[in-house]
């Protein structure tokens, strides 16, 4: 009779977990809890020329990392593309593919 009386009855809320729930800085379980989202923030995409290294529509001037110099026209060179960048964008595919 004991153990069915047991399984019936529901099993009482651990006082050491709500415990380090409140400690942890989180609020009381039992409290409502106010969920506010973040702002929404413009985002530009990167454009399929850019996916090529051209960025001669950017605004801002491209150097060449370690050496200071600008980029010619703002447009990176194939040869200085990273590779494994270059595989990861077939994957992610462009701009046009992507709409």
């Amino acid at each position: 009779m004991g153990l069915i009386k047991g399984s019936l009855r529901p099993r009482q809320i651990d006082q050491r977990f709500i415990r380090s729930v409140i400690d942890a800085g989180l609020p009381n379980p039992g409290a409502t809890v106010a969920i506010r989202a973040l702002p929404q923030v413009p985002r530009s995409v990167p454009t399929a020329a850019m996916f090529q290294g051209n960025f001669s529509a950017y605004p801002t001037t491209i150097y060449e990392p370690g050496q200071g110099i600008p980029y010619p026209g703002n447009i990176i060179p194939t040869s200085q593309l990273n590779p494994i960048s270059l595989k990861l964008l077939k994957i992610r595919g462009t701009p046009a593919s992507l709409s």
